[in-house]
This record gives C-alpha cells, sequence and structure tokens, in this order.
C-alpha cells in the first residue's frame, strides 16, 4: 500500500512537470514532438527514481545468489515463508517449529496483508525479493526524507549512500524476516510527517504498529526526534497514536484474544521476573548496562557512525533508549544487534543524522569565525560522510565482531554458484513433495526449499522420536552437503544410516547430494 502511494505521488509530479515542459515543445514534422515528450518524461523519472535504482542490484543479487546456491536454511526464511502462508492452509498463522499461532509469541496482524500476496506467488524467491524490495524503498524513501530536512542534494545524497552501504541494513537483508516492513512504513512516516501529510503519515505509523508488538516505542522516538521540523500538535497526534496502540490493542485487546501467549520480552531480557524487574535492574545498573554502549557492540554501532549521531543533541535520545535496550538483551545474537535485530537502531539512527549534520555546520560555521583558514563547514560535513561510507564498505567485506554471526557478502559469494545443480534439485524436490498433505521431515539446511504445507518439521528432536518408532512422517528428506544444524554431526550420521536400514522407508531420490526417504 505504501510503495503504490509513494509511486503514485512521484508519478503525477513527474507527469504534472512534463506536460508542463511539453507546452513548450514546439511541434516539428514527423512527430518530432511525441520524442520530445518522451525524453522528457524520461528524465524526469529518472530524476525521481534514481535512487531506487540504484539501490536494486546491491540488495537484489547478494539475496538471489543465496536462494541459488542454497544458503536460505529454515530460520528465518523458511518458517517465516509457512508461517505466513498457513493462513490458507490451516486458517491461522501455525508456526512448525513452536506448535501452535505464530500470534502467541508475535502480535503481527500485518501478516493479514501479506499473506495474500505470499499465497498467491507461491515461491519462496518471490518472498525474498519482496523482503528486499521494501528495504530498497527504505532507502528510496530515507534519501527524499534528508533532502526534505537537509534542503540540500548533495548532503542527502551522501547520507542516502550511507544508509545504502550500511553493514548492518545488508546483514538485515540477507537474513529475512518482516521487520523490514517496519523500516519501510517508519520511514514512510518520517517522510509524510516532515512533508506535513498527517493522513498519509497517520496510514504509515499504523501499518508499522502492526508489523510488530516492540513498534510503538519506536513510533514514539521517531516522533521526538522530528519535533521542531513538525508542529508539536502533530508530534502529539503520533504519539498519542502509538500509546493507544499499547493500550487498547497490545494491552487489552491481545490478552483476550491470546490469553496464552508467551512474555517473549522476560526471555530475552531475562533480568527479573516482570518487566518492571527489568526496567528496574537497567535502571540501578547504570555502569553496567550503560557502558555497552561505548563497548563492544555498541562501540562497532556508534563507529560505523563516527559518532555523528551525537551531534544531534537532545534527538539522539529515542535512538541511544533503543539502542541502549537492544544491547542489554540477555540474548548474545540480539546484543550483538545481528541479523535483524539491528533494524530499530539503524532507523532512528538515520532519522536522527540530518540533524546532526545540520548541527555539524553550525558548530563548524562557530569555529571557522574564530578559525578562518579552515575549510568550509559544508566540506567538512561531506568529508566525514566519506569517511561515514567508507567504513560501511570496508565493513562489508570484513565485518565488525559483533556482526560475524550474520551472512555478509563476503561470506555470501564465497559459496560456488552451480546452477545445474540448483535446478535439478529445485525440480526433484518439488516433484516429489507436491502433496501437501504429506508430513515431511526435513533437514535445516534444504528445508525452507520444501514446497509450503502445513505439516513441515526440522531435523531436531523428532529424529528420537522417529528412530524410537513412535512417529512415521510420509517425506524424509536429508541435505548431504551440509553437516547437521541443530542437532549433533553424530546423530545426523546415524539417523541418515537407520534411513537407509529402515524397512519402513525407501529411497526415493538422491540428486546432488540431496537424498529423499518415502514411507513404505
Amino acid at each position: 500500500m505504501l510503495m503504490t502511494n509513494l509511486c503514485a505521488i512521484s508519478t503525477r509530479k513527474i507527469l504534472r512537470g512534463t506536460s508542463i515542459m511539453y507546452q513548450n515543445v514546439r511541434f516539428g514534422k514527423n512527430g518530432s514532438h511525441y520524442g520530445a515528450y518522451i525524453t522528457l518524461m524520461c528524465r524526469r523519472a529518472l530524476v525521481a527514481l534514481w535512487p531506487l535504482m540504484l539501490a536494486i542490484p546491491p540488495f537484489f543479487l547478494p539475496i538471489t545468489y543465496m536462494y541459488l546456491t542454497f544458503q536460505c536454511q529454515w530460520h528465518d526464511y523458511g518458517a517465516l515463508f509457512n508461517i505466513i502462508n498457513n493462513l490458507f492452509e490451516l486458517g491461522y498463522f501455525y508456526s512448525p517449529d513452536w506448535g501452535f499461532d505464530h500470534f502467541n509469541v508475535h502480535f503481527t496482524p500485518f501478516f493479514y496483508i501479506l499473506s495474500p500476496i505470499i499465497h498467491v506467488s507461491d515461491s519462496l524467491l518471490f518472498y525474498l525479493l519482496l523482503h528486499s524490495f521494501a528495504i530498497v524503498t527504505s532507502i528510496w524513501i530515507y534519501y527524499r526524507f534528508a533532502k526534505k530536512v537537509l534542503k540540500s542534494s548533495p548532503l542527502a545524497t551522501l547520507s542516502y549512500i550511507a544508509l545504502l552501504v550500511n553493514p548492518y541494513f545488508m546483514a538485515a537483508n540477507l537474513y529475512t524476516h518482516f521487520e523490514v516492513f517496519m523500516v519501510l512504513t517508519l520511514m514512510g512516516f518520517a517522510l509524510f510527517a516532515v512533508k506535513g501529510k498527517v493522513g498519509m503519515a497517520l496510514v504509515c505509523l499504523a501499518i508499522a504498529l502492526s508489523v510488530k508488538e516492540d513498534v510503538w516505542i519506536y513510533g514514539i522516538g521517531a516522533s521526538f526526534i522530528l519535533l521542531h521540523q513538525i508542529p508539536v500538535r502533530h508530534m502529539a497526534v503520533y504519539v498519542g497514536t502509538s500509546i493507544s496502540y499499547y493500550i487498547l490493542i497490545l494491552y487489552l485487546l491481545y490478552p483476550i484474544l491470546y490469553p496464552n501467549s508467551i512474555d517473549f520480552f522476560l526471555q530475552l531480557w531475562a533480568y527479573g521476573p516482570s518487566k518492571g524487574a527489568v526496567i528496574q535492574y537497567l535502571v540501578t545498573h547504570p555502569w553496567e548496562t550503560g557502558k555497552r554502549l561505548i563497548t563492544g557492540s555498541g562501540l562497532d554501532f556508534n563507529l560505523l557512525y563516527l559518532f555523528v549521531p551525537f551531534l544531534s543533541g537532545w534527538r539522539l535520545l529515542p535512538s541511544l533508549a533503543v539502542l541502549y535496550l537492544w544491547l542489554n538483551s540477555t540474548d548474545v545474537s540480539r546484543s550483538y544487534l545481528a541479523f535483524y535485530y539491528n533494524l530499530p537502531c539503524v532507523v532512528l539512527y538515520a532519522i536522527t543524522l540530518p540533524f546532526a549534520l545540520i548541527n555539524l555546520e553550525r558548530f563548524w560555521c562557530c569555529l571557522r569565525s574564530r578559525f578562518p583558514h579552515m575549510i568550509q563547514a559544508r566540506i567538512a560535513t561531506q568529508t566525514i560522510l566519506f569517511a561515514v561510507i567508507i567504513i560501511g564498505i570496508v565493513w562489508q567485506i570484513r565485518p565488525p565482531p559483533s556482526l560475524m554471526q550474520s551472512p555478509s557478502l563476503s561470506s555470501i559469494f564465497a559459496e560456488d554458484l552451480k546452477i545445474g545443480r540448483f535446478f535439478l534439485t529445485h525440480r526433484t524436490i518439488n516433484r516429489v513433495l507436491t502433496n501437501r498433505e504429506k508430513a515431511v521431515l526435513a533437514s535445516f539446511a534444504i528445508g525452507a526449499y520444501v514446497p509450503p504445507r502445513d505439516k513441515i518439521f526440522i531435523m531436531t528432536n523428532n529424529v528420537v522420536y522417529l528412530m524410537q518408532g513412535s512417529w512415521r512422517p510420509d517425506f524424509v528428506v536429508f541435505d548431504l552437503n551440509k553437516s547437521g544444524v541443530l542437532i549433533s554431526e553424530e546423530l545426523y550420521r546415524q539417523f541418515f544410516a537407520y534411513m537407509q536400514t529402515s524397512p519402513e522407508y525407501r529411497q526415493v531420490e538422491d540428486v546432488a547430494n540431496v537424498v529423499i526417504f518415502a514411507k513404505q
């Protein structure tokens, strides 16, 4: 919806501009005016959409390469693909991993928008590309936001490139998760808010809130950052919307709809038996928790930006609060900002950056008034942004320690591309596993490529149940190209040997070391 509205707005602007220019074109013979009209229209389209087109290759190519080299493993590629699709398979968002409704863990009404699109496409690759397109569109929207705030195309372009080469953003792209749609809609919210289009800003904010249950915090943070760039009354509306969503939907309605829901927060911030106890611990241990902002993964994250957002003054507080919360998670992946866990921080830092650049230029002008031989403020700002971009590019190739858990461009392209093997294996899996009512037990490595179904299991504890004879799935799929994940390599080998000798199963396929057993 958001992408459609943005494209429609851009199209209207292009057509208005080209119609005015068209009136000034002299009508020559042989229809030369038509060529001039098309040329003008293409030029306007290029001016409006170049940030979108430039961002597509760096994000689409790696994710496509991952797909073609079977690097899209079960989490979160196949798991979420099946969860979203299960609305049409089972009537609700059943999670194969948890064995119950996804909404018992994460309240994500946005799935009702996403599910029809995923179900109609029926393609893992389409889901991956849609995910990347959400990121690419977010970067394009950010360029327009930065240009509106900075009132400078060169600075907006450098800010856009800094986000384009951000290694944390790339890590999120290479580990597919639905939170990228929160990024897209929050960026849209920021753009429409600074343009004074309250209605569209509220639509974007409402969609963002529906993506995940913690987005209300980021909605308040983004509104606070935009204060003075937007009227106080507008900020009050946006903050009130986020708070109302939390009270009415998350606090009152959600427990009624899902009384058995799991408080995931207490598992990931295990500092006490309640949220109040967790907050109390964080507040009463300022040094132990606060030092993480300038050490370890917090230092890595701020160093990428050369601490420039700190120059935004009070506007940094929401970004810093969110970063502080994530860095203090007791879950290592989250505290390292690995995978997609960095997205809230990336969004808020990106929104804060233009205001920091404005303050940087003001500060530099004051210095230059005392030291006239210093370089101009604009040149200094551009130089610092260039440095941020260079760090981002270097870290894409050699990620900082905190991002080593995540897929990176270097790790993705280290895998050999064998197109013939991909098509042969992919075609075989789809041909054998066409019946969606048949239960499938698949290895972690190949599970995402199993066609969507209501009964798909990954080789974890299910292996033991099968070997004990208490469970018999219709198909068992091994990927012998990669060692066992979530189970030990020894148990993986034992299980494969068991399947080879089991009288209840027969081997029906062995293509490129992907072996499929079927129940007799």
